[in-house]
């Protein structure tokens, strides 16, 4: 839990995208430093919901076999051929880029349905990229429970807002957006300036 934590504040921090495409490109030293964060969580966590543990496990080990320096495309096709999804949005969205990354901002709102469930609405803030293909986990606490909603945009979504319906028979007290830390996003309620800076370790 810890390491998702950071990794999501490192990864915020960036510079440069996980595949900078700047031309000139940015020398080795000086965008090593920030796909320490998301390199992990791009590629590999927030990959799990939408295609499986065992597909992601499946192409890294695939990836990896073989001598020799490896590319982005390579681990693309090496996941795509574990999981037989299309995961060009999904690189083309989170992991390729020009310039500082930009990351979506969720919203969440509630509302019972009469019948012991919540409706549960997850938005994302449009960006020049978005929407962003990821599925988000909201907890939902009650006045004595709580649960976990999970808003599955997909890999090549098309719409910024899902819609889950959760049985939850209590009212909604409060709501949680990514407490575990499974998605890169940019919180609502502070800005970056306002996060501690996180120290990133090269070895």
């Amino acid at each position: 839990a810890s390491s998702l934590e950071y990794w999501d504040d490192v990864s915020l921090q960036a510079a440069y995208h996980v595949r900078p495409l700047d031309d000139p490109p940015p020398a080795v030293h000086e965008f090593y430093g920030d796909v320490y964060g998301p390199g992990p969580m791009l590629l590999f966590v927030q990959l799990e919901p939408l295609i499986g543990r065992d597909a992601v496990l499946q192409g890294i080990a695939a990836f990896l076999q073989g001598e020799g320096a490896k590319s982005i495309d390579e681990l693309r096709v090496a996941l795509e051929t574990a999981s037989g999804e299309d995961l060009s949005v999904y690189f083309d969205t989170w992991v390729m880029g020009v310039g500082a990354p930009t990351y979506p901002t969720f919203t969440v709102e509630t509302a019972p349905d009469g019948n012991g469930n919540v409706i549960v609405t997850v938005s994302q803030e449009p960006s020049q990229d978005g929407p962003f293909p990821c599925a988000v986990e909201v907890d939902l606490v009650g006045a004595t429970a709580t649960t976990t909603a999970i808003a599955d945009f997909g890999l090549a979504p098309t719409m910024g807002q899902v819609e889950v319906v959760v049985p939850f028979a209590e009212a909604v007290v409060s709501t949680a957006i990514d407490p575990r830390h499974k998605v890169v996003d940019a919180p609502a309620t502070i800005t970056l300036s306002e996060r501690p800076r996180r120290k990133v370790w090269i070895f």
